[in-house]
């Protein structure tokens, strides 16, 4: 094997890797030799065909595999012997004119990481926060849990639905009169203003009472999930079976039973010490970015561009 160093320009690097035919063609008498007591060929007891006939028979396959497994070890020699510090995969192509029985030229390119000298980390401070969670954030913090698990009791028969309230319903949509597939439900709760359903949907139901009927008219939108609705005009026809008022959010030991915990201190406990946790998380997540600005603002080294064009495409790709 015979390696010439074609680029070195800064963090970049450039080798053609050579690979002698006689060397390839090595490794594949190798193999052949390897397989021979496995292949089975009529006329011939198991473990005596030929080389040659067995040659014949997977000489494609071999190569191929003898091929591809002496790039990678190549590579991997190249890299050893070099020692390079490959920022990212290297960029490995065979060249188009190769076929068997000539020498394999392999193109390899690829970044290396910067040497970068050890830190002096003497003399740095940082300063650590601290913020204390405060009364106001705790009962702001412990009035959501039950506003996220709320729940709803019955209204007089004569109370209209309004945003917030809970309405039991039956509905049965169709699209020109066909009723289509998932348009049907019993005894469904929505709240009015939640937005879970259709848009549209809920603003119709305001101002319905238990036991009323009412033909709800939508048109599905052109981003919904099922294919065959999208954009669709429809109509569900609603049977108001309940209608429900939010039940009155408190904080006591009995509500903090039902989450598991035997009071309401407790609750009030786990939930400080879970906002501190989290302060605490902040405030590293500061002194660490302390740190590193630091580090930076002493130290200037090169940095390979694909690695930043990598991190640019996970960035983008989250926006």
């Amino acid at each position: 094997m015979q390696i010439t160093e074609t680029t070195n320009e800064g963090l970049k690097r450039a080798y053609r890797i050579t690979i002698p035919a006689s060397e390839i063609d090595d490794k594949i008498k190798a193999e052949v030799k390897r397989i021979a007591p496995q292949v089975r060929m009529p006329g011939f007891r198991p473990g005596k065909v030929p080389a040659n006939l067995v040659r014949n028979m997977h000489g494609e396959q071999l190569h191929a595999q003898v091929i591809n497994d002496t790039v990678q070890s190549s590579v991997d020699e190249l890299i050893k012997d070099k020692e390079l510090r490959p920022a990212m995969q290297p960029a490995i192509s065979l060249g188009d004119e190769y076929e068997e029985g000539k020498d394999a030229e392999i193109d390899v390119t690829l970044e290396v990481l910067p040497k970068i000298d050890a830190p002096d980390i003497d003399g740095i401070t940082l300063e650590r926060l601290t913020v204390p969670v405060a009364d106001s954030e705790i009962d702001e913090t412990l009035q959501r849990i039950p506003d996220q698990n709320k729940t709803y009791k019955d209204a007089p028969k004569t109370k209209k639905a309004a945003d917030g309230d809970q309405v039991i319903i039956d509905f049965v949509g169709s699209i020109d009169g066909t009723e289509f597939a998932g348009g049907k439900a019993e005894d469904a709760p929505l709240v009015i203003g939640s937005g879970t359903f259709i848009p549209g949907f809920e603003d119709q139901l305001k101002g319905v009472k238990a036991g009323d009927e009412k033909t709800v008219k939508v048109t599905f939108p052109n981003d919904y999930q099922a294919e065959d609705l999208k954009g669709q005009d429809a109509e569900f026809a609603v049977t108001v079976k309940a209608v429900k008022t939010p039940a009155d959010s408190k904080i006591d030991d009995d509500f903090a039973k039902t989450l598991g915990l035997e009071s309401a201190d407790k609750l009030r406990e786990l939930v400080k010490a879970q906002m501190e946790q989290e302060t605490a998380g902040l405030t590293r997540t500061q002194m660490k970015r302390q740190l590193l600005d630091t580090l930076a603002a002493g130290h200037d080294f090169p940095v390979p561009e694909r690695m930043v064009d990598a991190e640019f495409e996970q960035i983008w790709a989250q926006l």
